[in-house]
């Protein structure tokens, strides 16, 4: 009792403390909570008009239920597997944080809540950082530029994803260096590891900047746990996830896409020493680089140049440009989030050092305010060609007969039952542990139900057309339909044929002819026989080929058209010439049925040594 009194007096000092400085930032807090209405109200609305996807939200809606449930997070729709633990597909435990949430409100729309304040609270930390610096009319200025800036709006619209947690802890980790709170931005730290493994490298390039500013032993304790984290993630965690039957050809990671570089991070850092000029070339082609380059410095000025914070972009600007895959060089998606608050207050900072070569004082501040004035100016010009101009039509707020109709034909799954769905259903459907992507590249399950709809987005098949092939096929094995309006389609499973699952799209081999000894510079004739083992024919307009497997173009061609339309069950035989190459040598030749801009299909050939030889003997 004799401590009661204490403890009570400063558990009372401190919720006095709290109460004053929220009362003193309450316009700030009021601009957090409009932000996060905003970014809500943005992605709800997208969501129930069935713009969102599986491919993430219905990913990370099922993961998360599954941690409220106490269960680990094996989520069928990736890959419409019922063994997948989402944690071998990304390392992401700090997911967990949010699974109170459904104990509250059981459904995705917490999510997408979740995510909204989350980016939103980046703004204190900014506002802060800017505040020291430049006042706090620069400060509210900078603020408000954030909260419009696209790559902030564009990653608020595309669903959801964990980085949502990277992009407010990135923000405090930068102010609580700047206030030399070491505790809090190791913490910081921590929770940026837990957030996803690529982020380790952002945690070594975080020691990298404290070692610039000469704090060397914080700086290395930084580099070393970024380091051993991520070499942990890629070789320990996400391996332990794995399930025995989606074990990886050899033990590359899934999202490894900078083979030009190397096979894995060390070869490619040795070949990025040995060859700067490929990395400068990589870094700035094609054209589409330049202008994704332009959107993110111009509306703050290029100021983050001038500041030495800038050496935290460079990880994140490398993971993205460097990269082989073309959905990185571009403005959508949410690739731009987590550079956000980097690029931000890196501007800031930017700025004050400018502003410090002036002599008065007065002159330093206006220029601050009209830099931030000018660069809020640059972000609202912006702003109706990005997400939250959505906001600003009636339209948007209202929900459309197709919306309506496609309310009522899921309210008729049970929650209970299994579930097949196109990929902006899926998200409508995930608080159950077996739901399933109508996908064309992988095997679809049986399911209790069957739902898509004309009205929407076929991805991942080209048109609705291919999906119809699929409901067709599924109605003649004996799925019965109960709901068809507005395009809307659901099918029940009654008594189904004994014959297994279909896969949509599916190639088996059946014979091939290919000389194994040829001349350099010589063309061969050559015969591959492939049978379609899946449910779509295969047609040149809907661009199905026959793919010749070479990271060299070794063979002059790179693609067969197919012959003719080719039915389920039927033969393709592929006839064409191939140049031998020019240099002898021993070349590896196998091919794989394509459907171009989705995947490849389907069995390949088996892999065939052709020894070529050089066109002239030389004399003994």
């Amino acid at each position: 009792m004799s401590n009661f009194k204490p403890t009570a007096s400063r558990l009372a000092q401190v919720l006095s403390r709290a109460s004053s400085s929220f009362w003193r930032r309450r316009f700030l807090w009021l601009l957090v909570l409009i932000v996060t209405a905003a970014y809500s109200s943005l992605s709800i609305l997208r969501h129930l008009h069935f713009n969102s996807s599986a491919y993430d939200l219905g990913i990370f809606d099922q993961a998360v239920w599954q941690y409220s449930r106490f269960h680990a997070p094996f989520d069928s729709v990736r890959s419409n597997l019922l063994t997948e633990n989402i944690l071998s597909d990304h390392f992401h435990p700090i997911l967990i944080l949010l699974a109170p949430l459904y104990w509250l409100l059981n459904t995705v729309a917490a999510l997408l809540v979740a995510q909204a304040l989350l980016f939103a609270l980046a703004i204190v930390p900014i506002f802060l950082f800017t505040e020291k610096r430049l006042g706090q009319a620069s400060a509210y200025l900078f603020a408000l530029s954030y909260s419009i800036f696209w790559g902030v709006q564009k990653a608020v619209e595309f669903d959801f994803h964990e980085i949502a947690f990277a992009v407010p802890l990135i923000a405090l980790a930068i102010y609580f260096i700047d206030e030399k709170r070491w505790q809090a931005y190791f913490v910081c730290l921590g929770c940026l590891l837990l957030t996803k493994e690529d982020l380790s490298v952002l945690v070594v390039f975080f020691g990298v900047y404290l070692i610039a500013i000469k704090q060397f032993k914080r700086g290395l304790m930084s580099i070393g746990a970024g380091l051993v984290w991520f070499f942990a993630a890629l070789k320990i965690f996400i391996p332990f996830f794995t399930a025995p039957s989606a074990i990886r050809v050899g033990s590359s990671y899934r999202y490894w896409s900078y083979n030009q570089f190397g096979t894995d991070p060390l070869s490619a850092l040795w070949t990025m020493i040995k060859n700067p000029l490929l990395v400068i070339r990589t870094l700035f082609s094609p054209v589409i680089k330049l202008q994704t380059y332009w959107y993110i410095f111009h509306p703050f000025l290029f100021l983050a140049f001038c500041s030495p914070l800038f050496i935290l972009a460079l990880p994140l600007i490398a993971e993205r440009f460097l990269s082989q895959g073309a959905q990185f060089w571009g403005m959508d998606f949410h690739y731009t989030a987590t550079l956000a608050p980097v690029l931000v207050m890196a501007s800031v900072d930017g700025l004050f050092r400018i502003t410090r070569l002036l002599k008065q004082e007065a002159h330093a501040r206006r220029l601050a305010i009209a830099a931030s004035i000018f660069v809020l100016v640059l972000n609202l010009y912006l702003l109706p060609g990005f997400p939250l101009w959505n906001l600003t039509s009636a339209q948007y707020w209202r929900l459309s007969s197709s919306d309506q109709a496609g309310r009522q034909a899921v309210s008729l799954i049970p929650r209970t039952a299994s579930v097949a769905a196109t990929a902006p259903i899926t998200p409508h459907l995930t608080h159950r542990p077996e739901i399933y992507v109508l996908n064309p590249m992988i095997v679809i399950p049986d399911a209790d139900y069957i739902i898509a709809s004309e009205r929407l987005s076929s991805f991942p098949f080209a048109n609705f057309q291919e999906i119809k092939y699929y409901l067709d096929y599924q109605q003649a094995r004996g799925y019965r339909q109960v709901f068809a309006q507005e395009g809307w389609i659901v099918l029940k499973r009654e008594a189904t044929t004994g014959t297994p699952p279909p896969i949509y799209n599916s190639a088996a081999f059946v014979e091939q002819s290919v000389p194994t000894l040829m001349t350099a510079g010589q063309s061969y004739e050559v015969q591959v026989t492939m049978r379609n083992t899946g449910i779509s024919p295969w047609t040149t307009s809907e661009s199905y080929r026959l793919a010749i497997l070479s990271q060299n173009h070794d063979w002059d061609i790179e693609r067969v058209e197919v012959p003719d339309t080719v039915t389920a069950n039927s033969n393709a035989t592929f006839k064409f010439k191939v140049t031998a190459p020019a240099t002898p040598g021993s070349y590896s030749f196998r091919c794989r049925m394509v459907k171009e801009g989705v995947a490849f299909f389907g069995e390949s050939t088996p892999e065939l040594s052709v020894n070529v030889r050089a066109s002239t003997q030389s004399p003994q």
